[in-house]
């Protein structure tokens, strides 16, 4: 997946870019290194989506933010363990979704400042 994105910004002439390969939970750059960072659709494959949001924290500057998409569940109890059978089926590397509530509580603890939330509800038909 690096070798596809490093091509695609190599056809476009973007010389700013630099891919690295590693571990949310262990983010191989310097405290304060970012003044954005974004995630999308990867934490449901995270092992310890805690210890990565305090990575992220550590990696951030100052008022910086965090950007992030994925599936959450979606807050019935028998609707979340369908997603979550349904996902581990589909997807071996499927780690966990979580509701909107257990975001926002991972999140505090590891110091991450929410200041806005955005939850869209996709439907098909």
């Amino acid at each position: 997946m690096l070798e596809v994105a490093a091509g695609a910004a190599e056809e476009r002439h973007l010389s700013n870019i630099i891919f690295r390969h590693g571990y949310a939970e262990k983010l191989p750059f310097e405290d304060a290194s970012f003044e954005v960072v974004i995630n999308r659709y990867s934490a449901h494959h995270w092992y310890d989506v805690g210890q990565a949001l305090r990575e992220v924290n550590r990696v951030l500057k100052p008022g910086g933010a965090l950007i992030m998409m994925d599936i959450m569940l979606p807050g019935h109890s028998v609707r979340d363990i369908w997603l979550q059978t349904v996902e581990a089926l589909r997807d071996t590397s499927h780690v966990r979704n979580y509701s909107s509530g257990e975001w926002l509580a991972m999140a505090n603890k590891a110091l991450l400042v929410t200041n806005t939330i955005y939850c869209w509800s996709f439907t098909h038909g």
